[in-house]
This record gives C-alpha cells, sequence and structure tokens, in this order.
C-alpha cells in the first residue's frame, strides 16, 4: 500500500523534527568551539547517559516552534538581538 500525500508530509516533518534540525543545531554548537564535524563528541542515542542527543531534539524542537517564529517572539518581547545570544552555546 502506498502512502498519501499527507501521510508522507507527516513523515518528512517527523524526520526532520527527530534528526535534521538537531543535526542543524550540533552543527552550529561543533562550529562555535572550532570541532566542525566532530560528530563522536556528541552522544549516539536517546539513551546515552549524558543525555546530549535528547538536549539537542529538545533545543531544536523550541528553536524551530518557537525562537525562529517572529511573531512568538514579539508576543514574548525576544528580541532578534536576543536570539543570536540564544544560538551560542555556553560553556560550563
Amino acid at each position: 500500500m502506498r502512502a498519501s500525500e499527507q501521510e508522507l508530509k507527516k513523515a518528512i516533518k517527523e524526520y526532520e523534527k527527530e534528526f535534521v534540525w538537531p543535526v542543524e543545531c550540533i552543527d552550529r554548537y561543533l562550529h562555535q568551539f572550532n570541532r566542525e564535524g566532530m560528530y563522536g563528541t556528541i552522544s549516539t542515542g536517546k539513551s546515552d547517559s549524558e543525555g546530549r542527543w535528547q538536549a539537542f531534539i529538545d533545543y531544536s524542537g523550541i528553536f524551530h516552534t518557537k525562537l525562529n517564529n517572529a511573531q512568538w517572539r514579539n508576543e514574548h518581547g525576544i528580541e532578534e538581538v536576543m536570539l543570536a545570544q540564544l544560538k551560542k552555546p555556553r560553556l560550563r
């Protein structure tokens, strides 16, 4: 049985949410520390005790659904400058 166009679009969105968005955030994170392509330094699964992959999934979901939405930012008083700061990872 073939998937309908709607089912296909839903599957693509889920894939982006689970994999593409987090990897975009990981790329920004690694770039900030001049560690481009060093994906091995990020945990590889949700079951990792350090939870880094899950943290990137969570952050990317918030980033793409809220922080990347100009209307949401305006409603919550988040300025463009603040968004740039939120994109930068913080050192512990």
